[in-house]
């Protein structure tokens, strides 16, 4: 698999080659908790070693408990990945908790497209920064407030090419955002939220501002069936770098999710709509849509995920980018210790605008032998 810069297949059929590992530290403790963990991969190309490169991801998380009712979290992230490792990212999923209302909404949070759109504007790596903090308060066991805010910057991007060409993959961007959102539990099927929030993104294209509000519904609608929505109203403003102009705009966002368990299978499908776009592109509109099912039995050897993501932004700086990814993963444990997968993805996009990019695809294959040790290293 290699990045279709030119608009087609450089090559039928590569192979490629790689290895990793991950480590991790976890802490527990009653009124504090914290993890790190770390991951090394390393992704060759035999017939393109421009592509060849190493994948590094760090993740750390603290949870503290400053009192009964009150809670506060940090977590962040730093990636630095070759565009071998997108299509793959599958999207983590477990059984959604369906015995109260309140428990499901927070695992109801958006799955995002899993790379969607990145996989066709990122020919080279991709490398971000992230951090998030969130102050909790529960003056009951029915009512939480959540106070949020969030940053992440991610660094331009050049890709050279098999011809030695160098391609603008996408432009540096740095997203911050703040938000208030409160939880009540109706019922042990039906939970309500209400949220605000204030969101800017800076990058060479220019900038924009969003402010926006909405409500959310989230319902057991049986023993097997689930469901959420969310709808909501915000205003934009966005500034273009080339003209200097700015323009603002009033839009509509919400989002809806249905899933069911039985047995040892998840379903769920969402679909959603926001102001601007994610990465730093000057969109006015991000539309994404997200299927995903996981076959995970307790006692049984096989395990198996498929997702497919569509995501669509317009306006503003974008006349039309359109992206759709299809993943599926199939897990055989073969001891304790020791596994197996298959995966297999294949990716589409199109850009409608005055851009290099242009249409491309991607598609490709991976086995992998995963080895988890016993035991801890100190």
């Amino acid at each position: 698999m290699v990045p279709n810069t030119a608009g087609g297949p450089l090559e039928s059929f590569m192979l490629g080659y790689g290895g990793g590992v991950d480590a991790g530290l976890y802490l527990p403790g009653k009124t504090t908790r914290a993890s790190l963990n770390y991951n090394l991969g390393y992704n060759g190309n035999s017939t393109y070693s421009e592509l060849n490169g190493f994948d590094h991801s760090l993740f750390f998380s603290l949870t503290r408990s400053l009192t009964r009712k009150l809670s506060f979290s940090l977590t962040g992230a730093g990636e630095s990945t070759t565009v071998s490792g997108f299509l793959f990212q599958q999207v983590a999923g477990s059984t959604p908790d369906l015995s109260n209302a309140g428990a499901l909404a927070g695992s109801l949070a958006p799955a995002g497209t899993a790379g969607a759109t990145q996989t066709i504007l990122y020919p080279g790596r991709r490398q971000t920064a992230t951090v998030a903090t969130t102050l909790s308060y529960s003056p009951s066991t029915r009512l939480s407030w959540h106070m949020s805010l969030h940053g992440q910057r991610l660094l331009p991007s050049h890709s050279s090419g098999p011809n030695a060409q160098q391609t603008l993959g996408y432009p540096g961007e740095t997203d911050t955002g703040a938000s208030l959102s409160l939880a009540y539990t109706l019922s042990r099927r039906t939970s309500f939220g209400a949220e605000a929030g204030y969101y800017r993104s800076m990058s060479q294209l220019g900038r924009t501002q969003s402010g926006s509000g909405g409500l959310s519904l989230t319902r057991v609608l049986s023993r097997r069936w689930f469901g959420s929505a969310t709808v909501g109203y915000g205003l934009g403003d966005f500034f273009i770098a080339a003209s200097q102009t700015t323009v603002r705009r009033p839009d509509f966002q919400g989002s809806a999710t249905l899933g069911t368990t039985f047995d040892a299978h998840t379903l769920s499908l969402s679909t959603a709509q926001r102001i601007g776009d994610s990465y730093g592109l000057g969109a006015q509109r991000t539309m994404e849509g997200n299927l995903s099912w996981i076959w995970h039995p307790r006692r049984q050897k096989w395990s198996f995920q498929a997702t497919a993501a569509y995501e669509r932004l317009t306006g503003g700086q974008v006349d039309k980018i359109q992206s759709a990814v299809f993943r599926g993963a199939l897990t055989r444990r073969l001891t304790a210790r020791l596994s197996c997968t298959g995966e297999g993805g294949y990716t589409w996009g199109i850009v409608q605008a005055s851009s290099s990019l242009g249409r491309q695809t991607q598609n490709g294959a991976r086995f992998s032998i995963v080895w988890r040790p016993a035991g801890t290293l100190w």
